[in-house]
């Protein structure tokens, strides 16, 4: 072998060890994705790896957004409604915490509504109520609430009680 075969194979091997060394980027990407940066032998297989364990995990999280019994219209309303309230919800939240976090505030505002005998704060909270009533309904997976099945129970009574002369106190 001359020099000049010796010096272009040292060099070809040269290039394709630094080619094939991993940048930290890549490092990291493959350990935050579980992946060991030693099993891997190129910069090409790193590539590959990180694009298999991305794509399994977007499947996942696909499949858990599915899965999870979430129905996208019906955390826009939760939403909505805490908005209107005044809660914060943050995207890690599940329609069940919206809904506890609404509670809470509900209720707190109802009973500082009757501890200063505001009808109208009283009011608007308890249209809220009944919002969030529909909501928990939708989310249980019924149609109508307790308060729809109440208010249609009271307005019978009531038909009831006119229909046989009976006066309401």
């Amino acid at each position: 072998m001359s020099i000049n075969a010796i010096s272009s194979a040292m060099g070809a091997s040269v290039y394709l060890r630094d080619v094939n060394k991993l940048t930290d980027e890549i490092i990291e990407k493959l350990n935050n994705l579980g992946i060991d940066p030693n099993s891997v032998q190129s910069v090409s297989e790193a590539n590959a790896a990180i694009k298999k364990a991305e794509e399994s995990n977007q499947s996942e999280t696909d499949a858990n957004s599915q899965n999870n019994g979430e129905n996208k219209e019906l955390r826009n309303k939760a939403e909505d409604l805490a908005d209107k309230i005044g809660v914060k919800v943050s995207e890690n939240d599940t329609i069940d915490d919206i809904i506890d976090n609404i509670k809470d505030v509900i209720e707190k505002m109802l009973s500082y509504a009757i501890d200063r005998n505001d009808k109208a704060l009283y009011d608007k909270f308890s249209d809220y109520k009944s919002d969030l009533k529909d909501i928990e309904a939708d989310n249980n997976g019924g149609g109508y609430s307790g308060i729809r099945v109440f208010s249609f129970m009271e307005m019978i009574a009531e038909q009831n009680k006119f229909a046989h002369g009976i006066k309401s106190k």
